[in-house]
């Protein structure tokens, strides 16, 4: 098991190793990489309207509030844009790395929002290498602990059962996810989800050793709100808790709340 994640530079192109996140005490960081890493909830920039300046490797055109298609979407007075300069309070702070039983565990963030003159008030943010999502206040039972309930319809059928690791293959899957955080770049091309909202980011491109992994072999897409579970992929759904660390956010602009769960090993089905 590479718990040294600076090996996994070795699968790296120039482009992923120039915008590495990996920090010199060898964990991921769940900031931008360096010099962007102020560019986070709570502070405000032009460049938070400029990704695909900083990343013309992810974006194949202009872009708005984080990385947004279009350059009009999202403006400074827009409401997405209010919520990130208001979660100033940072609850939550982890960065990535692979524990001594051989799991992942993700970097992200996670800020609150204090302010009763505003439709955001005690929400949260996560943030995640660029890449955020909104939670509503009834998620503070969970997020005050670290965790996240979400949620996955099912259509009409009675039951679900996640994919489950195989032992023979849990140390290089491990990998393979230590890799998909370990550069801005990388984080943020799991943005491109085949819909219309994302058809401006570039694909990404995995290295030989993980093409077992593609295209979400093992990671499953679920979403933080209850009612798109049910009302969009229902009528029936389920429902998990797991900690924060477990989950791939895919940014709030791609739609449906999505995030994927990492390791259905760390997940309690609760619903």
């Amino acid at each position: 098991m590479k718990q040294n994640l600076k090996d996994l530079l070795s699968f790296c192109s120039k482009e992923i190793i120039e915008k590495s996140c990996l920090k010199k005490n060898g964990r991921l960081s769940p900031f931008l990489n360096k010099p962007y890493q102020y560019l986070h909830p709570g502070m405000n920039s032009e460049m938070l309207f400029k990704l695909h300046e900083i990343y013309p490797e992810v974006f194949s055109r202009e872009t708005g509030f984080m990385g947004i298609k279009g350059s009009s979407k999202w403006t400074k007075k827009g409401r997405e844009h209010l919520a990130w300069k208001l979660a100033k309070n940072k609850i939550m702070q982890q960065e990535g790395y692979i524990d001594s039983q051989g799991n992942f565990r993700a970097p992200i963030i996670c800020y609150s929002i204090k302010d009763g003159n505003t439709p955001f008030s005690d929400k949260y943010v996560l943030f995640q290498q660029g890449s955020y999502q909104i939670l509503p206040g009834s998620s503070s039972n969970q997020v005050e602990n670290g965790e996240v309930l979400i949620h996955r319809g099912i259509g009409k059928r009675e039951n679900f059962v996640p994919p489950q690791i195989k032992e023979e293959n849990k140390e290089k899957y491990m990998e393979y996810l230590s890799w998909s955080f370990l550069s801005s770049v990388n984080s943020l091309k799991y943005n491109q989800c085949y819909r219309g909202e994302t058809n401006h980011i570039e694909s990404i491109n995995l290295p030989e050793i993980f093409f077992d992994f593609q295209g979400g072999s093992l990671e499953q897409s679920f979403t933080i709100w209850e009612d798109m579970a049910k009302r969009k992929f229902g009528p029936n759904y389920v429902t998990y808790k797991t900690p924060l660390d477990n989950i791939r956010l895919l940014t709030k602009w791609c739609g449906e709340g999505e995030v994927f769960l990492l390791d259905p090993e760390r997940a309690e089905r609760i619903k």
